[in-house]
Formats: structure tokens, C-alpha cells, sequence
């Protein structure tokens, strides 16, 4: 019989189940939500409660006693000097439990757990970034053009640099105004007096005649 046992065993044996809530604890911190099934979320918010009540009084052996559950250095700096203030009036309540439906597959229940003082700093950070970003695009002056003329007022304007290339002309209309002939196609002729070795050139095709003699 299982008397005075107010914990759920969730299916695991002890030591697992130590190490799960510690887990979903360690995230809730982290990320300040979590999305579980409901029974988790009821054990885990138990411990998670516990442990701001620890962060709110600041005692060394409060401290260690929250360093020895979390295992994370940081993360307890971050929760007596960030999060524990932040519910310094509240005795009792620091986390909440919203419902979100039965999961697909095997029916559970899921929940959201979250704390109920959360901070704001990463909104504000992300909105300094976003006002110092446009100030700096509108004080930044435009890059000067390359071969840029200063005009009598002083100001800069573009020149356009020279090509290499020439400038095509378009050729002239006819005056009958009929378009201007296709080309016509090369015959065969033409194409063998084009491949065949012209004669004349070079030393031998000067001094042929002084050969044949």
C-alpha cells in the first residue's frame, strides 16, 4: 500500500524521476515556459516554487541548497539576481499552469508551465538594437561615387566613366524606304573556295614559277 506518497511515480523509478523534474525545472528557468504533459507540470511547478522561495532569501545556504538541485552556476546566479527579485512581493504563486488540450496519439494531457513574473529585458535590448540600427543608417552619409563632380553649391554628382568599347552607330535607312535586304545563304561553292589553301603567299608561293623551271 502506498501511504503518505503525495508524488507520482510517472512511470519511472526513483531516480529517474528525480532527474526529470530536475530537467523540466532547469528549462522553466531557462526559457521561462515549458510546454509538458499536466502531471509533470504539477510535480515539477512543487520543486520550482520551492526553489524561488530559496532564491528570495539569498542565504549562502540557500544558495548551495539551490546550486545542489539545479547544477548550474549561472543559471543559480540568474535566478537569485534576475528572477527571485522580480516576485519579491508575491508570497506564494510563482508559477502558473495553463491547460492546452489532450495530445494526439496517446491522449494525454498537455499544459503549459511558466512563471508568473517574467522579465522584460530581452524586449527592451531587442528595441535599442532596432533604434540604433535606423539612427545609424539615417546619421551614416551615402559612399561616393567614384569620378563624382563637385558642383558650385557643393554638392557631389555622378559622372559616368568613359567605356572602352566605341559606341555603335545605327546604321542609316534606306531613303525608298524598303527594308533592307536579307542576307543570302553561302552555297556550297563558295564554301569550298573558302576552305581551300589560298597560293601566293608566303616564300614558295612567290619564287612557284622558279621551281617549275
Amino acid at each position: 500500500m502506498r501511504h503518505a506518497k503525495l508524488n507520482k511515480r510517472l512511470g519511472r523509478n526513483y531516480s529517474q524521476r528525480r532527474q526529470l523534474i530536475r530537467s523540466l525545472v532547469r528549462g522553466l528557468f531557462i526559457s521561462h515556459s515549458i510546454k509538458t504533459t499536466l502531471i509533470k507540470a504539477k510535480q515539477a511547478r512543487r520543486l520550482a516554487d520551492k526553489i524561488i522561495s530559496y532564491a528570495k532569501s539569498a542565504t549562502l545556504k540557500d544558495i548551495r541548497a539551490i546550486d545542489a538541485i539545479l547544477q548550474d552556476k549561472a543559471l543559480t546566479r540568474k535566478l537569485v539576481s534576475v528572477l527571485a527579485p522580480l516576485s519579491k512581493n508575491r508570497s506564494g504563486g510563482y508559477t502558473r499552469i495553463i491547460r492546452l488540450g489532450f495530445r494526439r496519439g496517446d491522449g494525454a494531457q498537455t499544459a503549459v508551465l511558466e512563471l508568473t513574473d517574467i522579465p522584460e529585458q530581452k524586449k527592451k535590448e531587442k528595441k535599442l538594437k532596432d533604434k540604433k540600427a535606423a539612427q545609424a543608417a539615417v546619421e551614416s552619409p551615402a559612399e561616393p561615387v567614384e569620378g563624382a563632380v563637385k558642383q558650385s553649391d557643393g554638392r557631389k554628382t555622378a559622372q559616368s566613366k568613359p567605356s572602352g568599347k566605341d559606341e555603335i552607330t545605327p546604321k542609316p535607312a534606306r531613303q525608298d524606304g524598303k527594308p533592307s535586304p536579307a542576307k543570302k545563304p553561302k552555297l556550297a561553292k563558295d564554301i569550298e573556295k573558302k576552305n581551300q589553301p589560298r597560293q601566293g603567299k608566303g616564300i614558295i608561293g612567290k619564287f612557284k614559277r622558279f621551281f617549275d623551271k
